[in-house]
Order: structure tokens, then sequence, then C-alpha cells
């Protein structure tokens, strides 16, 4: 029986080299750590109906702000919807701008970070307490 069980991180952003970075780092540094990508909102989306229930549940998830080159937060609605499904585990709000950072902090995210450059270091922390 495996007593150290992987855990199942959800990285959605849209730069694909920050989101490498983000799999690569955390999972360097966590061997109980199972990362899902996605860089567009349709991905999160997928990933998330197809894990939050199944036998390997999502239990923290990294939001970018905007997902679309507009520098418009567009994951709002998203942040929301995870929210409605009972999900309660970290979400951590990772925007360059503080004044979207807030809004996804009001529309559901719990935990975010002064910068993205910390994302990796806020995931580990939040495993380590797992």
């Amino acid at each position: 029986m495996n007593t150290n069980p992987k855990i199942v991180v959800l990285l959605v952003e849209d730069d694909i080299s920050r989101l490498d970075y983000y799999a690569n780092t955390i999972t360097r540094n966590s061997p109980r750590a199972e990362i899902l990508k996605a860089s567009t909102l349709e991905e999160a989306k997928q990933h998330f109906a197809h894990h939050f229930r199944g036998v390997k549940p999502i239990s923290i998830i990294v939001m970018d702000g905007c997902m679309n080159k507009k520098s418009e937060p567009d994951t709002l609605p998203l942040i929301t919807e995870i929210r409605n499904t009972g999900f309660t585990g970290p979400m951590i709000a990772a925007s360059g701008s503080e004044s979207i950072k807030e809004r996804m902090m009001a529309a559901g995210c719990n935990h975010s970070v002064e910068h993205k450059g910390l994302v990796p270091m806020k995931v580990l922390d939040l495993l380590a307490g797992m």
C-alpha cells in the first residue's frame, strides 16, 4: 500500500515557458506532486471536470488571471465555477496585477503570491502541509 500518494496540482497558465517552469520546479522538489497543465481555459475546465471527483482528485489549483493577450481577467468565471462545485482546496491567484489578484481572491481564490516567480515555492509549501 502506498502511504505517500500523489497529490494532483492543476496549473492554469497561458505562457508555456512559465507553465513548464512551474511544473519542472515543483516536480523536481516534490516527488508527491502530480502535475496537470492547462494553457487554455478549455483545457483547465476539462482537467477539472475529469479529475475533480476522480480516483486522483485535484488538490491544489494555480490560476493565472489572464489567459488572453488583452490583459483582461478572463479566469474569474472559471474560479467561481470551480468553487461552486464544492472544491475547497487551495486555489492560488497568480497575476502580475494587484487589482486582478484582488478580483481573483473575491471570486474564490484563497491564496496569492507576490509575483509569479513565487508560484512553485507556494505550491511546495502547500504540498508540505498535506
